[in-house]
């Protein structure tokens, strides 16, 4: 799209703005994620590392799935909220998401997250099934915040360093065997 001003009536120059790059499947990274290591950053190429729960690339991602083991260790630890962090590159966006099984405490959690170069920085949101959610990164004065909303109500919000971030995503985690997650994340 292009904005067009008259100069010659002292109105501006002529200037473009665009939209910005749409997210491919290929844009979308995916990596382990455990809700009591939220802002631990981890390699999915890690021996051992649990795999609980998918991501399916496609209009956007979802993560769903029904956990499997009881639990799994990161450097040796024993760790049980598992799951899944669909992550895309920085930059200012806006989508939807839903979910098919609400959050539940210590059953399923969902989380907005910002990826720096070797952590994460979350915010965990009460999600229920049925609603509509928005979501938004946009960065200003050197702060980049990524927002849920719920209509006019906030969800939750999580902010870093616009210098600091690496990309954006979602996650979600189980706590216990045969516990189910399932959030739907579009792009506009």
């Amino acid at each position: 799209m292009f904005l067009l001003t008259a100069s010659l009536a002292g109105l501006g120059t002529l200037s473009a703005v665009s939209a910005p790059r749409m997210i491919t499947a290929a844009d979308i990274r995916v990596l382990p994620f455990c809700a009591t290591m939220s802002t631990k950053k981890l390699d999915p190429e890690t021996p051992g590392i649990f795999n609980e729960l998918s991501v399916t690339k496609r209009d956007g991602f979802s993560i769903q799935g029904r956990k499997r083991n009881d639990s799994g260790r990161i450097d040796g630890e024993v760790i049980y909220h598992l799951g899944k962090l669909a992550l895309v590159p920085a930059g200012d966006r806006t989508g939807k998401l839903s979910v098919e099984v609400p959050s539940k405490t210590n059953v399923t959690s969902y989380y907005a997250v910002l990826e720096l170069a070797d952590s994460l920085v979350s915010s965990q949101l009460k999600l229920e099934v049925g609603k509509k959610y928005t979501w938004s990164v946009a960065s200003k004065d050197g702060q980049t915040l990524l927002r849920v909303m719920n209509g006019n109500v906030q969800v939750g919000e999580v902010h870093t360093d616009t210098d600091k971030l690496v990309g954006f995503g979602f996650a979600a985690s189980v706590r216990w065997e045969k516990n189910e997650a399932d959030i739907h994340v579009t792009f506009e």
